[in-house]
Order: C-alpha cells, then sequence, then structure tokens
C-alpha cells in the first residue's frame, strides 16, 4: 500500500505518519520516503516518536536511494557513473 501525507506546516502530518508506523509496525515491511536533506532528521524523529532503540521493520530513504534499489531488485542495472576527467577523456 502506498500512503501519501501532505499539508501545510503545522497541520500534524508528521505525528500522524508516526502513528500510523507504530500502529503497523509489526504487520508489515515500512519504507518511509524523505526528502534528501531530511533522512537523518526523519530516522532521529521516528526513534524519539517510538521511544525504541531499534526499528527492524521500517526503513528510511531518500527518493534516489530507493529508485537504486528497486533497479539493483529488478536487475539489468549498471550504475556507472561519469566523472569530469572521464568525460573529457571520452570526448579526445
Amino acid at each position: 500500500m502506498l500512503k501519501i501525507i501532505y499539508g501545510k506546516s503545522g497541520s500534524g502530518k508528521s505525528l500522524n505518519l508516526y502513528n500510523d508506523i507504530k500502529e503497523n509496525l509489526s504487520k508489515e515491511k515500512i519504507f518511509l520516503i524523505v526528502p534528501e536533506q531530511s533522512n537523518l532528521n526523519a530516522e532521529k524523529n521516528l526513534f524519539e516518536h517510538l521511544k525504541t532503540k531499534s526499528l527492524f521493520n521500517v526503513e528510511v530513504l531518500t527518493l534516489s536511494r530507493m529508485a537504486l534499489r528497486v533497479l539493483n531488485e529488478v536487475g539489468g542495472y549498471n550504475y556507472d557513473s561519469l566523472t569530469k576527467s572521464r568525460k573529457s577523456h571520452d570526448n579526445l
């Protein structure tokens, strides 16, 4: 199931999300997808709200990390990044 929570600042999105995670923690694997800059903060807040020292069934991922994970699991993905030096070498 995919659940998207959106709303203006201070409307209780995070509290709603953490309560949802708490209710479903033992039922299924949960992936929390957060913006690139919010990964560590989201994990910290999740630990504090759930009052636990480990999260076995919850994984906090950024969108780019989730995309890489999906591509690696379906196979056939070869991550070949081009550095500036390689780009200039290939143009010779």
